[in-house]
């Protein structure tokens, strides 16, 4: 019995300490059919964007690999704690117009993308983050205008 409380608090500091001083954390889904890892690609929050959600401080950017492939956020401000509405489809989303459709899939075409499973370099945060933000301004139906 003491082992036991031995090893879960030694494993609950060991858990603590690897959240303290990281730049991200890793999770894996327990699904064999679901792969999720992500990290922080930015150092500091985005705040609000207006266009986007009023009102709604967005925080942090989130890296994000699901199923070996670079995942992106379609919904601003959805909240998605632990992953449990991160899914990967084919279609990600039906209630696009075609134009949208189509811009969309030139953002992820010549966007950034990458199946590395390992934490991102900055530059790699860079472009993860404008590909983010192109995905949220053609989810938005806001690309080209004022």
């Amino acid at each position: 019995q003491k082992l036991k409380r031995f090893m879960a608090g030694f494993m609950a500091m060991l858990t603590l300490v690897g959240t303290l001083f990281t730049n991200g954390t890793t999770a894996f889904a327990a699904s064999p059919q679901a792969n999720i890892a992500f990290w922080n690609a930015s150092v500091k929050n985005s705040g609000e964007v207006s266009e986007l959600k009023s009102g709604y401080n967005h925080g942090k950017i989130l890296y994000s690999i699901l199923d070996g492939n670079s995942a992106y956020c379609m919904n601003f401000g959805l909240r998605a704690d632990g992953g449990q509405l991160m899914n990967s489809y084919d279609d990600a989303s039906t209630s696009m117009s075609a134009q949208q459709r189509k811009l969309l899939s030139y953002c992820l075409y010549y966007g950034f993308n990458s199946t590395q499973k390992a934490a991102p370099s900055n530059s790699q945060c860079d472009e993860y983050i404008a590909t983010q933000a192109m995905v949220w301004v053609i989810v938005a139906d806001i690309f080209g205008t004022g």
